[in-house]
């Protein structure tokens, strides 16, 4: 018995069988390729998804903003641009007070005529004397005036703007 079994082992070491080294190395470069494309896609959906998730935070900080905006310009009745001139040139200005308690010093009005070539990262203007045409659903139109608030917020990508209508106060 213990011949036989000598002999099974001689032929095991003898046999030709297994796997080279060649044959090996290139079974672990597969491997390590797959795992490098399997890493790589997983890195760019999560990169993907932190800038979505960075970009969809800062288009509700300027939506915010606008919101902000439009809530204290109908607070303070603005009834032509005169009058949104003055509350803008006043020493404590309360529609910069207002988004500026919000966001910070680093949100800054902007002048409408400058307002696409400014590269402030938190930026609004105001444009006021704009028309816009309400129906409703109601037989005819009626024309409104008012201002149109935008803001903008720099993201990692660019930016995101907002804009709203403000109509005068009567």
């Amino acid at each position: 018995m213990k011949k036989a079994d000598d002999k099974l082992k001689r032929k095991r070491i003898n046999s030709k069988k297994g796997v080279t080294l060649i044959e090996l190395v290139i079974g672990i470069a597969i491997i390590v390729i797959v795992f490098a494309s399997t890493l790589s896609a997983l890195t760019g959906g999560y990169t993907t998804t932190v800038n979505n998730a960075n970009e969809d935070q800062e288009a509700a900080k300027c939506s915010s903003a606008n919101e902000i905006l439009m809530s204290t310009l109908n607070d303070l009745k603005i009834t032509s641009k005169d009058d949104l001139d003055s509350k803008l040139a006043a020493a404590t200005d309360p529609i910069t007070t207002a988004v500026v308690v919000k966001f910070g010093p680093s949100i800054k009005y902007v002048a409408p005529s400058a307002y696409y070539s400014s590269t402030e990262d938190m930026k609004y203007t105001i444009e006021p004397d704009k028309t816009t045409t309400i129906s409703g659903g109601l037989p005819g139109s009626n024309a409104v005036s008012g201002m149109i608030v935008k803001t903008s917020f720099r993201t990692s990508t660019g930016y995101v703007y907002n804009e709203s209508f403000v109509p005068y106060a009567k």
